[in-house]
């Protein structure tokens, strides 16, 4: 039962108050269209019903693990790599408008 009230309130009640303010922004034309289309399922995930399943180790012949073993030996290659996802990060924090108000 806690795992649903937090669940609810963290995820849930945000979901709803978005979706409530969406639904105030459209016209009456708007929400007769959506009314009259079909309903589709959602997934919504809870976090207690999911079980651990581990993985098959790499083999030497697997593709994923050749590239490891590549990009581990290459130097500026993983430089490159470090300094792309630390400007990809920080440009997603500077557009951020908790952190900025607007991008």
């Amino acid at each position: 039962m806690l795992c649903y009230e937090l669940y609810s309130r963290a995820v849930l009640d945000r979901w709803a108050n978005w979706l409530d303010e969406i639904e105030e922004e459209l016209t009456e034309e708007e929400l007769k269209e959506i009314e009259e289309q079909p309903i589709e399922p959602i997934f919504i995930p809870f976090p207690g019903f999911t079980k651990k399943v581990q993985p098959a180790p790499y083999r030497r012949t697997d593709p994923e693990w050749q590239a490891y073993v590549r990009v581990s030996q290459d130097e500026e290659l993983t430089k490159s790599i470090r300094c792309r996802f630390v400007l990809f990060f920080l440009v997603g924090i500077n557009c951020s408008p908790t952190v900025r108000g607007t991008c």
